[in-house]
């Protein structure tokens, strides 16, 4: 009950979440269960590419354990990447990010970050994977798709940016 009171499990898509018994399970298992985050920008949302998201991420032995759509504020997004401190960039990122709604998906499963991160795709300045998603959709680098964190610092700044009811302290 709590765990629905907080909104862990978007009552929204029921279809699509974990029950609160089997996430547990997860969390506290012997074994070390790998979490995820992929948000998809809201380019990403308007390209209607989430669901292939889903699709390929399961597919790859991931478990989608929350899918929440969510319109992201200015403070969000500037904790989501606190080390971007261009004058011109920050502004840009916080404008497309805040511009319309964005899908958060939370994954679990074996190598859950290096496996969203290979299918979203790297991004810097004017660089993108052309076999990942950001390769084959993206505008430019900052309206490129999905954000998937690299590593798992990254990760936890992301979870508590937009998932700030979410225990990192079990990841």
């Amino acid at each position: 009950q709590l765990l629905n009171e907080t909104a862990i499990f978007d009552t929204m898509f029921p279809c699509c979440t974990i029950n609160p018994f089997d996430m547990l399970t997860l969390w506290f298992s012997d074994e070390r269960t790998d979490f995820t985050v992929v948000m998809m920008k809201p380019d990403g949302v308007e390209k209607e590419l989430t669901d292939d998201v889903i699709r390929h991420l399961t597919a790859e032995g991931l478990m989608l354990v929350l899918r929440k759509r969510t319109t992201l504020n200015p403070h969000d997004v500037i904790q989501m990447y606190p080390d971007i401190r261009n004058e011109w960039l920050i502004p840009k990122i916080v404008s497309h990010l805040t511009s319309g709604p964005s899908d958060i998906l939370l994954f679990v499963g074996k190598n859950a970050i290096p496996k969203a991160r290979e299918f979203v795709g790297t991004t810097t300045l004017g660089n993108r994977e052309p076999s990942g998603l950001r390769g084959r959709y993206a505008d430019d680098f900052i309206r490129n798709i999905a954000h998937s964190p690299t590593d798992i610092t990254e990760l936890k700044t992301t979870l508590s940016a937009i998932l700030p009811y979410l225990p990192t302290t079990l990841i």
